[in-house]
């Protein structure tokens, strides 16, 4: 995926068009690179109108583009599978917002940067100022690092921040930006923080108010709101679900904010009477409704990925390991439970398996083998990988299939059965 020409075509669309924007974020390794994202603030009344406009330029190219729900804003996210998986997203902004409020108007351009529109106070805005206001002066510094605030942003900020946050502050706040000084940065924050805030309530208290009750509005639909794909890695012992969670969570991100590496259950004793069989299971469906309707859907709803390792069809194929007697009632757990958006199984050849966890004997890995081919023919969602090849080579396997369940969650496409299949191997 060209990304560079891609947001260039939409940039020139909606200068032909005459969309009011300016580019908040995304475009300061220009022309080299761009980011993973493109921030635009976009004029009132405009932002549905950019996306759509912009979802027209990426399908034209043969890109498949998808509408998350618009809980954050007005975005869209296009993606590509070959040679490589690859995602883009474009995302409209209102405004650069803090939770009392919004610290910039209507975006203003004053310059271009190849075709894209920048409004130095709207980039200095979002880059520097609202890692501040999130107390999360790493990010501030990791930006800073990679992107020195320039001389157009310096200067828009001498203009605009003294009315924020008062001059002393500004000039204080300003060196220290300018030097990187994450001490001085530190300290500042709560002051930048408290100022801020008192200026969004005294200017515009209406607006502040609109901006908490549209923050509550947030937190209460996002679990209703999901986004990022909940990804499970399930199979033998010694089939390297482990190493496999890692390096999708140790490689590209795209567009998720961050990936969550999770487990489902743990091994355990084997339960010693039927009483203890009944409370290690409605404890494994308590844990999981829990997660499943509350925790992973706020980590989905923010555009973040859950991979686990494991699932409830554990308890099914092999319930003894997980502290159950047999698998009565373990499939009643699933068939309850919400689904995850794609289940990876690992499968091997019996020597590689063995190889790698000595305690497994040939006879119980082929016996759990069967288990799980059984389950493939009757669930949903499943993929099978071979686990055999090389960690890189699934690692790439697995994220073409984790963007393709991010595609699916979000096209409005049926969440249905998905054929289980297998890779040639």
């Amino acid at each position: 995926m060209d990304k560079i020409a891609l947001l260039e075509a939409v940039a020139q669309r909606w200068n032909r068009e005459g969309i009011p924007y300016a580019v908040a974020h995304g475009i300061e390794g220009y022309p080299n690179h761009v980011g993973r994202d493109l921030d635009v603030l976009v004029g009132s009344g405009h932002a549905r109108r950019a996306i759509e406009l912009a979802q027209d330029v990426l399908e034209h190219t043969g890109l498949t583009v998808v509408r998350p729900p618009r809980l954050w804003g007005e975005r869209l996210v296009a993606a590509a599978l070959d040679p490589e998986p690859d995602l883009l997203e474009v995302h409209a902004l209102d405004g650069v917002s803090w939770r009392w409020g919004s610290v910039t108007g209507e975006p203003h351009p004053s310059l271009s940067i190849g075709p894209f529109g920048v409004d130095p106070w709207v980039r200095f805005a979002k880059r520097i100022l609202m890692p501040v206001l999130a107390a999360d002066h790493r990010k501030l510094l990791g930006e800073l690092e990679r992107y020195p605030a320039d001389a157009l942003e310096t200067a828009a900020a001498r203009e605009h921040l003294p009315a924020l946050m008062g001059a002393p502050l500004a000039d204080a706040f300003q060196r220290a930006v300018q030097t990187r000084d994450e001490e001085a940065i530190a300290e500042l924050i709560p002051l930048v923080r408290r100022a801020v805030a008192r200026h969004l309530w005294a200017a515009q208290p209406l607006a502040a108010l609109r901006h908490v009750v549209r923050g509550l509005w947030r937190r209460a639909a996002q679990p209703f709101s999901p986004c990022g794909p909940v990804i499970c890695i399930v199979g033998p012992p010694g089939s390297g679900k482990s190493a496999l969670q890692e390096a999708i969570c140790r490689g590209e991100r795209f567009v998720f904010t961050r990936c969550h590496a999770l487990r489902w259950t743990a091994p355990r004793a084997t339960a010693a009477t039927w009483m203890s069989h009944a409370v290690q299971l409605a404890r494994e469906l308590v844990r999981g409704v829990i997660r499943s309707l509350i925790t992973d859907r706020l980590y989905s709803s923010r555009q973040q990925l859950v991979v686990y390792e494991g699932c409830a069809l554990d308890l099914v194929v092999n319930p003894r390991r997980f502290g159950l007697r047999s698998s009565f009632a373990a499939r009643l757990c699933w068939q309850i439970l919400p689904k995850p958006d794609l289940i990876i199984v690992l499968d091997g050849p019996d020597q590689v398996i063995c190889g790698r966890n000595p305690g497994l004997s040939v006879e119980q890995l082929r016996d759990e083998q069967a288990a799980w081919r059984s389950v493939m023919r009757t669930t949903s969602r499943m993929i099978a990988l071979p686990a055999d090849r090389p960690l890189d080579e699934l690692r790439v396997h697995a994220t073409k299939l984790i963007v393709q369940a991010f595609v699916r969650k979000n096209s409005g496409m049926p969440r249905g059965r998905m054929r289980a299949t297998r890779l040639a191997g």
